[in-house]
């Protein structure tokens, strides 16, 4: 893994954890984190790198409410064996998708995603 994500996941967690108002430069590292979505790959190390340095519950609700919500959201079909075995093997990474959510469907991938913990959000007309 890129010493360079290793660094953006120090600095985004360290910005989560901010309580009150954040500087413009600890904005930072949260867009830079959003530019990380037309690559899902450096995503999901980030996320993988960034977990175990969430110290506090809003730091690791906002990893699963953002980043790793964004990776399921825009390529959960080629990773959800990856997060399944994380989630499988730590119950920490496991607690991460009850901050997820994913659209209503009954398709078995999001069936699967479902079955993980994450929440589906419904529409108003379904």
């Amino acid at each position: 893994m890129s010493a360079g994500l290793r660094e953006l996941a120090t600095a985004w967690v360290a910005s989560q954890e901010i309580e009150g108002e954040r500087s413009d430069s600890e904005w930072l590292p949260i867009f830079a984190v959003q530019d990380l979505d037309s690559d899902p790959e450096s995503l999901w190390e980030f996320v993988i790198l960034a977990e175990p340095m969430c110290r506090s519950v809003t730091a690791l609700e906002m990893l699963g409410a953002g980043p790793l919500e964004d990776l399921i959201q825009s390529a959960g079909a080629d990773y959800i064996d990856r997060i399944e075995a994380k989630a499988g093997s730590s119950a920490r990474f496991s607690g991460l998708l009850r901050h997820v959510w994913v659209p209503a469907s009954t398709d078995p991938l999001t069936q699967r995603y479902l079955a993980l913990g994450c929440n589906q959000v419904r529409t108003p007309d379904a």
